[in-house]
């Protein structure tokens, strides 16, 4: 058994105790349907912004709003949602759209949720160990069936085949963490060195097969947008389903929930309803690895990443309302169902989100579609659960 590290509740950066083998006997709490959406109202003018607003009125949370969009202010943003949620009761669904010239943003819109994701793959891998389909145990690239590196230039690691299911969950696999050099946001370049595109998700797990630990499975904890993705694989193989398919069927639709999707590459396939991420970062095309590639948005093709692989640790998009709906019943941040003072945030170049289960009765999501990122420090983070927690 190896010694593992216990962490409190609101630290969104360190590993919960869990102990190897782990057979997790869990009873996934999938209650709290969704509630049937109030009429839509209309929308309030306040000096530069407009917020559309679900209910038969803006209600009275005025301190939320301004929270809101002085923190937009500040800091840029043109675009938000904020839901607030009682005993899984919608008190406030409002949509934030800073100037007039920009579309205005409507409680229904889809926004980019970045790591945000990752509660959804916690829901999935607690509900297929649920079912009797995973253990938590299972050695990661065995079970995948990966047994050789993807480049010749790759040496795979001593203690690769060590990784289990859950140490992916628990960001103590020893695969590499984000920030620079974070594998998930080299896509291309692997491309480039193969010297065709578009990268499978199978030619992915083999490249992360070679790539070198950080540390030893199960000692020590290191974020891993990387081992989310591998975590999204385990659950596909045993689901025997795609991993978004088996999301849907398995762990939105007992919530009543049809509206989350996987946010495209491809700027010609972009969602209709999904809100645009706003950063001015650009990047050599992922479907294009001549030397004259067109420079693309970096949210879609110009990130150096495929994000529908990303599907797993960054790439849904869903809207404040279903975000909030969800922590009613899954915990925010870990596996199992819903553990209150717990929350996590999701930040990328022009995305920055957060939920949080903040008492035993109050759910909150607030999305934006600019950063910067959000944290419990946030000024507007502060604001929002000092107006909530006396509720």
């Amino acid at each position: 058994m190896r010694p593992l590290v216990l962490s409190p509740p609101r630290v969104l950066s360190r590993p919960r105790v869990l102990s190897r083998p782990w057979v997790l006997a869990l009873a996934a709490a999938i209650g709290g349907l969704a509630l049937a959406a109030p009429a839509r109202a209309g929308v309030t003018t306040e000096g530069e912004f407009r917020i559309e607003y679900a209910g038969t009125s803006i209600g009275s949370f005025t301190n939320l709003d301004t929270a809101v969009t002085s923190w937009m202010a500040a800091n840029g943003i043109t675009a938000a949602q904020l839901a607030v949620r009682q005993n899984g009761t919608l008190l406030v669904s409002h949509a934030y759209t800073m100037g007039a010239a920009n579309p205005l943003v409507k409680t229904t819109n889809l926004f980019r949720l970045a790591s945000i994701s990752k509660m959804v793959t916690d829901a999935a891998l607690s509900t297929l160990m649920a079912q009797g389909k995973l253990t938590g145990g299972e050695l990661v690239f065995p079970f995948l069936g990966i047994r050789t590196p993807l480049l010749p230039t790759q040496t795979p690691d001593p203690h690769v085949n060590d990784i289990i299911t859950l140490e992916l969950a628990e960001h103590i696999s020893g695969m590499p963490g984000s920030g620079v050099g974070d594998p998930l946001f080299t896509m291309r370049d692997i491309e480039v060195q193969l010297g065709h595109e578009p990268l499978t998700a199978k030619q992915f797990e083999q490249y992360l097969y070679g790539t070198p630990l950080n540390s030893v499975p199960g000692l020590v904890y290191n974020y891993s947008n990387v081992g989310y993705f591998l975590l999204g694989q385990v659950i596909a193989k045993a689901a025997g389903v795609s991993y978004f398919n088996y999301v849907k069927t398995e762990v939105l639709k007992p919530l009543g929930m049809s509206n989350w999707v996987v946010s495209p590459t491809s700027q010609l396939k972009a969602i209709a309803n999904e809100v645009p991420a706003v950063d001015p970062y650009t990047g050599p095309s992922v479907f294009d690895l001549s030397a004259t590639a067109p420079l693309d948005p970096f949210n879609y093709e110009g990130g150096d990443i495929i994000w529908e692989l990303a599907a797993a640790p960054a790439d849904l998009a869903a809207n404040a309302e279903s975000v909030s709906l969800f922590v009613h019943t899954w915990n925010a941040y870990g596996l199992g169902g819903r553990q209150y003072d717990y929350a996590r945030d999701g930040c990328l170049p022009g995305v920055a989100t957060w939920v949080e289960s903040l008492t035993a009765d109050i759910d909150f999501a607030l999305l934006f579609n600019n950063t910067p990122c959000l944290g419990f420090s946030s000024a507007v983070i502060q604001t929002i659960e000092a107006s909530l927690s006396g509720l």
